[in-house]
């Protein structure tokens, strides 16, 4: 078991090494220094098309926090298959010490791969490295805000030498304080990455990072880093507003659990042809399509049904032309769903209705010029039936909860819904989210009302507990809708069509020890019966995981009666049902105004 590492501990014994080495071997750190760079400079694509997602696939060997993550003796192979299945940039871990890569991973990857664009990841201290990274390869460099917030005039004096080198950098924060120090810089030919993994405790924080995003101008190119651990990361990343992801430690796990495959690959032709003509350094990839397809295979979980892995040189020419851009085959010759393909598809379909990243823009709106002790709660107004009180809820409400399970007598139907139209052609400025409500029994009926634009989000409910634990996130999400799993679902519809969230009873998730992930899930104590959260027992909960303090989603029996003592648990959003009734399943405009009355008038 890893022991406990205080972040900031680690991060200073990291950087007081590399100065050491560097003052005993050189900047290069003891390799011989290129006397010119041998290869092109590859902008990421990011720069220059916002709209594609842009995913950063990370060669990594080990890290401070997970150990060993594979050995990689073959740093180039593991970078081909990244290729092969369509990453947008390869990140190499070039720190010795703590992450065993090495600036000689960076040359041999650049070297084999002159079109692809290369990440030097690693701990940058002094701008003569800008000349090194150069020189060996590198086309982006990564700049770890946190490692100069007291020496901002170092910081501007490595930002501007590798801006004269042309090298684009990934400049990382963690906090808005961190944002704030670079804000007035000229960020036009820079990257910006929020890490999600907190420098103090390590822990990965994913609603901190939606939040930070939300308050950096749109117009800034953002990526998500650290905590991709799924397709449904993926799409939360994309859906909140971001313009790519860095994905490491997931990706080379996957693909160690196939160590033989990566080191003795049999008749899969893992060559990689450099062609000008035919080569981009966006999504390159080769006539391997079969070596994609076997990861996809391999990878822990299958989603090709149809396709043949062909090991015959003759049978792969056939089934993709050499040099050909992944995203655009043909899609009956298209590995659909090896695993980078899939974070891309799912980021695609989150980015595409953006639908947290609109909550978020409302909760910072709400909050900006607030303490962080003070968040005032976004309100979804659920289990609406009734067209008046639609009307009245849309004056106040940030979501708006449609059941479409035919057994609640809160149910809707299609009828309904077509009517609600008119209520939110009125208030066009400020029209709240639409959500399906369903179970596993009627997710299909939610999912054509997505496709009629009926509806705007789904509320995914009694998901499994799994959903929001680290280490077992999605993996019994397919028994558990049966003949619609999640990834069927992904692969049928079209990008931007399943935006979606879990409900999940709050009181199993009270048991969880460790591992639960601050992502948008509602939990729920009584599924619209009108169970009161247990104030105490959550209290008790936070004050172990502070990571989810302020990102609660709540509900369960919350109205104007108890409506202070619950915002004490400071959380992000409440889903009040019951509590705007006057008899159950039947609403009461006096008492949705006395609510929102009253909250008014806390904050």
């Amino acid at each position: 078991m890893q022991p406990q590492i205080d972040g900031i501990e680690i991060l200073t014994q990291i950087c007081e090494t590399k100065k050491r080495k560097m003052q005993e071997k050189g900047i290069s750190l003891g390799y011989d220094l290129p006397q010119k760079r041998e290869f092109p400079l590859i902008c990421p694509t990011l720069l220059n098309d916002r709209t594609a997602p842009f995913v950063i696939a990370e060669v990594k060997r080990k890290s401070p926090t997970k150990g060993h993550i594979s050995t990689i003796t073959e740093p180039t192979k593991l970078a081909q298959i990244y290729i092969n299945q369509g990453a947008n940039a390869i990140s190499v871990l070039c720190e010795e010490d703590y992450f065993q890569g090495s600036l000689q991973d960076l040359y041999a990857i650049k070297r084999a791969f002159p079109q692809a664009c290369i990440l030097r990841k690693d701990f940058i201290l002094h701008k003569d490295e800008a000349r090194v990274s150069y020189l060996f390869g590198a086309d982006m460099v990564l700049l770890i805000v946190a490692l100069f917030v007291d020496d901002m005039e170092s910081f501007c004096a490595i930002y501007d030498e590798l801006l004269a080198y042309n090298l684009t950098p990934l400049i990382e924060i963690h906090t808005l304080a961190e944002y704030n120090l670079i804000k007035d810089l000229n960020l036009q030919k820079a990257i910006v990455g929020i890490n999600t993994r907190n420098l103090k405790t390590f822990q990965i924080n994913k609603m901190e990072a939606m939040k930070l995003r939300a308050q950096i101008p749109k117009h800034i190119p953002v990526i998500f880093e650290s905590g991709i651990q799924s397709e449904y990361d993926s799409f939360m990343a994309g859906s909140g507003g971001f313009q790519g992801i860095l994905c490491g430690s997931f990706l080379v796990e996957q693909l160690d659990k196939k160590e033989a495959f990566l080191e003795s690959s049999g008749d899969l032709d893992l060559s990689y042809n450099v062609d000008s003509k035919h080569t981009s350094h966006a999504n390159t990839t080769t006539n391997s399509s079969s070596c994609s397809v076997a990861l996809a295979e391999l990878g822990g979980r299958s989603y090709l049904s149809d396709m043949t892995i062909h090991h015959n040189s003759a049978n792969r020419s056939n089934y993709i032309d050499k040099g050909a851009n992944l995203e655009n085959l043909d899609s009956k010759h298209t590995p659909h769903h090896s695993i980078i393909h899939g974070l891309k598809q799912a980021f695609n379909i989150g980015a595409n209705k953006a639908i947290f990243s609109t909550l978020l823009q409302r909760f910072y709106t709400k909050n900006h010029s607030m303490q962080k002790e003070c968040y005032k709660p976004l309100i979804k107004v659920c289990g609406i039936n009734d067209l008046e009180f639609l009307k009245e809820s849309v004056k106040y409400a940030d979501m708006l909860g449609f059941i479409l399970t035919p057994e609640s007598m809160r149910y809707v139907d299609r009828k309904f819904l077509q009517e609600a139209q008119k209520a939110f052609n009125t208030h066009k400025d400020s029209i709240p989210l639409r959500v399906g409500v369903v179970t596993h029994e009627c997710v299909e009926v939610g999912v054509k009302y997505l496709e009629e634009g009926l509806i705007d989000c789904l509320q995914l409910h009694d998901m499994p507990i799994s959903f929001c634990i680290e280490s077992e996130i999605v993996k019994d999400i397919e028994s558990f809708y049966g003949q619609y799993p999640l990834h069927t679902l992904y692969a049928r519809l079209n990008a931007g069509l399943l935006p979606f969230y879990p409900s999940i009873n709050y009181k199993e998730l009270l048991h969880v020890e460790k591992g639960l992930q601050t992502h948008f899930a509602l939990w729920d104590s009584s599924a619209g019966s009108g169970c009161d959260i247990d104030i105490v027992a959550i209290q008790d909960f936070l004050a172990k995981h502070k990571t989810l303090q302020g990102n609660l989603w709540l509900a369960g029996g919350i109205s104007a009666k108890n409506l202070q003592t619950i915002l004490t648990l400071k959380p992000m959003l409440l889903d009040i049902c019951s509590g705007f009734e006057s008899q159950k399943g039947k609403k009461s405009i006096p008492s949705l105004k006395e609510f929102f009355d009253l909250l008014d008038s806390l904050f």
